[in-house]
């Protein structure tokens, strides 16, 4: 447990030590919601296990869609992956390593945790849009693949000045990318490159 310390002191985390769970338990503040996280080391199976909570209930009716869209995340994550709790209604990420008995690093602790942290808020709103039935499961896992892609075809395309845009999640059910400082069609072919084509979703100059 003594890395596991050290790895929320390397991190500047505050944490509150379990020791009867060999654990330490923080919570940590995104941008709209706040997040409970576990690193534990269970030495008796080999493993260390990092658990992060989301406050989000979903109704019931919606779990269906909602483990669709896990299901999918799930296979674009380089770290752990999302849990569906069915009883709580609840979302969780979950990481579990192996060891040979020897401690692992602090510094990569620290590394995970924050990525579990990194994944729940890049997917917040595509999380909850499809916990509240806004957002259906695909066009979700879509519209979280554009939002990690945009940053990069913006600064490709800056040169040229122009821009792409992902609109609110709103009533419109279209998925669709804005143009900003040009046409649809100067946009389309390095969107084409990474969505294949034709393109799952419309692109309209803004």
């Amino acid at each position: 447990m003594q890395t596991i310390e050290a790895a929320f002191e390397l991190m500047e985390w505050q944490g509150e030590a379990m020791p009867d769970r060999q654990a330490v338990r923080s919570v940590f503040a995104g941008r709209e919601v706040s997040y409970q996280a576990f690193a534990m080391r269970l030495p008796e199976e080999g493993l260390y296990r990092f658990v992060i909570l989301c406050p989000l209930q979903a109704p019931a009716p919606h779990l269906p869609a909602l483990g669709e869209f896990l299901h999918r995340i799930n296979g674009s994550l380089p770290l752990g992956a999302f849990e569906l709790d069915f009883e709580r209604c609840s979302v969780r990420w979950v990481c579990s390593v192996e060891t040979d008995g020897e401690p692992l690093p602090a510094p990569w602790i620290g590394a995970s945790m924050q990525r579990g942290l990194t994944s729940f808020e890049a997917l917040w709103p595509e999380l909850l849009a499809v916990a509240e039935a806004r957002l259906l499961p695909a066009d979700g896992y879509l519209r979280s693949q554009l939002s990690m892609e945009l940053p990069g075809l913006n600064a490709q395309l800056e040169p040229q000045g122009l821009a792409l845009q992902l609109p609110g999640i709103g009533d419109d059910a279209e998925l669709k990318v804005l143009v900003k400082g040009g046409s649809a069609e100067q946009v389309r072919q390095p969107l084409e490159m990474l969505f294949g084509s034709p393109l799952p979703f419309a692109v309209i100059t803004a």
